[in-house]
């Protein structure tokens, strides 16, 4: 995986990320948990949860998938 810095006091992350819409929001917290286990193995650290006005819970499925 190659890495790119954000700035100076900001984190390296990797170029790919993990995100997309409407990604989170179509998973069970175990796919979900799934998924981003398989994307940390591959040296994805970023990932991308936007707030979906229609789908508010999306945010919570990811946190409880971490």
């Amino acid at each position: 995986m190659q890495y790119v810095s954000l700035g100076e006091d900001l984190p390296t992350v990797s170029r790919l990320s993990l995100g997309s819409w409407n990604t989170f929001s179509r998973l069970g917290v175990a796919d979900c948990a799934a998924l981003l286990r398989r994307a940390v193995e591959h040296g994805i650290n970023l990932v991308d949860v936007g707030y979906y006005w229609d789908k508010p819970e999306t945010e919570q499925r990811f946190a409880a998938s971490i």
